[in-house]
């Protein structure tokens, strides 16, 4: 039997009316750790019991089987439409990965609902073919980030969001494991140029190449979570696979894995990992979404991202509770937490995303990263946790004698101008379109500057 907390069976009559006013696409945003899995096995259980067929779809081998897991664990029969997977076509639910559904999709029988886990990767060409085979289908979206890494949002896919508790809620009641984060100083992202709504992978990686941070990452390992199982998000195979020899260099059992390694090598690693005999497990891409193990203790964040979604996603993975663990460390090398705020920052998502320029899902309180221990924090006076009294830059006024000079009106209404039309230009487009009026030599890598320095400076505020 299935025993849905209160805010899950909220959540499931939410979902129920939208279905009841005549909508058929609904998107559940809901915390990493919030139970998605749980509410969605009642969900599919209940489609059984009514003779109604549905599917779960996802895109990982990872989340397939942790689907398996779950379905077993409630006794729901189900098929597995996944590539390596033993195929059957004999009961009413199905858990399918996006891969298989490529070349089987239009050869199975219509299904009644579909439930998208990790949905905001709806709009990528895969996923995007297959759900416009089913316009008559209702669709459930699964995710703690309703929109794509890029900030696009998701309004082509779902009518409407129905939003669960918040981190905070969820760390109170004990769903959620309450963390510490450390923020020593990392990676600099600036002079990088944007690709896609995130940093260019080319940037962050010569950035990031460096033993001097290599080490410092080892340092503070050693320092805040010694002997403590945690996951490290590279920018790139290389930089991860560097971290994990460095790792394996000072007596931490460690691996590497990735997309591309082997799926028995993968298998055995979190095996390893899940048994206490690999502490740091190193990856690019790999479990920043959908990834479910409790044992975890922690995250090393060594991949700066422009994303709030991706950010949410990877810090998410630390806060699942297990037993006797007190509060998850988060260790962020990449500025991250400076950059998108806590992880329990409320954020008011919207089914439009947001524009590159102009993110409302922005930090409304700045982080406070103390000079001494590196934890960061809400601002105060004193760090919380060491107890270093936060220096106070006092404000100036400079006084210079001499003769007052006449202003130059012209000129100033002339700055005035050039200031309003670049501040009107509020997408890359118009920015470059305003470079090329201006005859920059370099139009386009002018108004990428312009878009990161907003960014940046909407983030971090302006510190007395």
């Amino acid at each position: 039997m299935i025993q849905l907390r209160p805010y899950q069976t909220e959540i499931i009559n939410a979902v129920r009316a939208q279905f009841a006013q005549g909508v058929r696409n609904v998107i559940v945003e809901s915390a990493t750790g919030s139970g998605k899995t749980t509410l969605s096995s009642f969900m599919l259980k209940t489609c059984a019991e009514k003779g109604m067929s549905a599917w779960v779809v996802m895109h990982r081998r990872e989340l397939v089987k942790q689907w398996v897991l779950a379905l077993d664990k409630v006794g729901l029969k189900f098929d597995i439409i996944a590539n390596g997977f033993l195929e059957t076509r004999r009961n009413l639910i199905k858990v399918c990965s996006i891969g298989a559904l490529r070349t089987r999709a239009e050869r199975m029988v219509v299904p009644n609902m579909i439930i998208w886990d990790e949905a905001h990767h709806l709009a990528a060409k895969s996923f995007t073919k297959i759900y416009g085979l089913f316009p008559k289908t209702y669709h459930i979206g699964l995710t703690a980030t309703p929109e794509r890494l890029d900030g696009k949002g998701l309004k082509g896919y779902f009518k409407t969001i129905v939003k669960g508790p918040t981190v905070r809620e969820l760390i109170e009641q004990g769903f959620l494991s309450d963390y510490r984060i450390f923020a020593p100083p990392g990676i600099s992202t600036e002079g990088m140029h944007m690709r896609a709504g995130d940093f260019a992978k080319e940037d962050v990686n010569a950035a990031a190449d460096k033993p001097t941070l290599f080490g410092n990452v080892l340092h503070e390992y050693l320092k805040h979570a010694k002997g403590k199982r945690v996951i490290g998000f590279a920018p790139s195979i290389k930089i991860s696979k560097e971290l994990v020899d460095l790792f394996l260099q000072n007596g931490v059992p460690a691996a590497h894995v990735d997309g591309e390694t082997d799926m028995q090598v993968r298998d055995e690693a979190l095996r390893l990992f899940a048994e206490g005999k690999i502490l740091y497990l190193g990856n690019v891409d790999l479990f920043g979404e959908g990834f479910d193990l409790p044992c975890l203790d922690g995250v090393i964040l060594y991949r700066p991202t422009a994303s709030i979604g991706l950010y949410r996603q990877q810090v998410g993975r630390a806060l699942r509770p297990s037993q006797g663990k007190t509060r998850a460390i988060i260790l962020d090398h990449a500025g991250n937490v400076s950059r998108h705020g806590l992880p329990e920052e409320v954020i008011d998502w919207k089914l439009e995303g947001h524009s590159r320029d102009s993110n409302p899902n922005e930090p409304s309180l700045k982080v406070k990263i103390c000079p001494s221990c590196f934890a960061a924090q809400a601002p105060g006076r004193e760090c919380r946790y060491c107890g270093k009294v936060f220096p106070v830059k006092e404000r100036k006024v400079a006084r210079k004698e001499g003769p007052l000079s006449e202003m130059d009106i012209e000129k100033m209404r002339a700055q005035a101008q050039v200031k309003r039309e670049q501040g009107k230009a509020q997408s890359y487009e118009d920015l470059v379109s305003v470079g090329i009026r201006r005859g920059m030599k370099n139009p386009m890598g002018w108004a990428s500057h312009v878009i990161l320095a907003r960014k940046q400076k909407a983030m971090m505020g302006k510190e007395l």
